[in-house]
């Protein structure tokens, strides 16, 4: 039985999709296929929410809940030195820490920090995108807590899994900061190729191996037409759940459809709109202590994340673009 020996643990929308993808280039590495099983955290659960467009299979086809099922995700390993999986969520659920220390307690975390005004904005966008929100950013905060109370999904849970302080001391006291390696995400979009290189060097693999950065992941945008975008986006996520099912050597033709899908619906998308500056400072005002609060246990100064017009981590850079959106 093969269990990974490093996890990418979060946070969402803060660059995982790319540092998955340039992990995923090097020789020696072996990523899991679904990027995100979710099994620590949902362990034991049924994988279900209920929120809109919850009861589509597809749509949680990557959720795995039982270990027998999240061992077979590494089935496939050869002579792989590192292997990994990207479940964004594990930071965020407050059961994951304990599961992960249950089945591979010395296992090497990664975790990747965004502005939280940011980050909750572009998961937002995120569910605009997929035509699966019908409310304004203001009007979906002030509805979190009933979503949350109601179960759906994390990815809908805006504002709260941007209060990271909670998030990283969990981890922190459970695994020390010796196996925990928290980054930036405006430093990763700055020098991609520096923080990838301390990753390899971490993960005992060949640091020396340069990752392709050219392509842009998640491209941000708005649908002008809701419904032309929920067909296509059912179709993409259909070609993601029949995926697993392919041998691995014939994954990547998936992408070619994807990429097709993707061309079809280009016409119908547009540059999405900035955050609106009242609720940015709205939500600079409710996250500054938890900011400041993670500032000290990172030793780091997070004091530009508290106030101002978006910083580095919410703009787009002409060679790196995680998942922005």
């Amino acid at each position: 039985m093969t269990l990974p020996n490093f996890l990418i643990i979060g946070a969402a929308k803060s660059g995982t999709t790319s540092l998955y993808a340039y992990l995923q280039q090097h020789p020696q590495v072996f990523m899991s296929i679904p990027k995100e099983p979710t099994f620590f955290g949902n362990e034991g659960t049924d994988g279900l929410f209920n929120g809109p467009q919850d009861e589509d299979r597809a749509y949680h086809s990557r959720v795995v809940t039982n270990f027998a099922d999240y061992t077979a995700l590494f089935d496939g390993v050869t002579k792989e030195k590192a292997i990994g999986e990207a479940s964004i969520y594990s930071l965020y659920l407050p059961k994951a820490p304990m599961q992960i220390q249950k089945y591979i307690p010395r296992v090497t975390m990664f975790a990747l920090l965004r502005n939280p005004a940011d980050r909750a904005y572009s998961a937002y966008l995120h569910v605009v995108r997929q035509a699966r929100e019908p409310y304004s950013f203001a009007r979906a905060l002030q509805e979190e807590p009933k979503r949350i109370r109601e179960k759906w999904n994390p990815l809908w849970h805006f504002k709260s899994m941007g209060l990271y302080y909670e998030q990283v001391k969990r981890y922190y006291d459970t695994f020390g900061r010796e196996q925990v390696h928290v980054y930036l995400y405006e430093d990763f979009q700055k020098e991609p190729l520096s923080v990838i290189k301390t990753v390899f060097e971490i993960l005992g693999v060949d640091s020396a191996f340069v990752p392709d950065i050219s392509k842009r992941y998640k491209k941000s945008y708005v649908p002008k037409n809701p419904t032309i975008e929920k067909i296509l986006y059912r179709a993409r996520v259909k070609v993601d759940f029949s995926k697993r099912y392919l041998p691995r050597r014939l994954r990547w033709r998936t992408q070619i459809v994807k990429n097709l899908i993707d061309r079809v619906a280009s016409p119908n998308r547009i540059s999405p709109p900035p955050i609106p500056q009242d609720v940015r400072a709205a939500l600079h005002e409710e996250y500054r202590d938890d900011i400041l609060r993670l500032g000290d246990l990172l030793h780091r100064d997070l004091s530009h994340w508290c106030g101002g017009g978006p910083t580095a981590v919410g703009r787009e850079s002409d060679h790196f673009l995680a998942e922005q959106f």
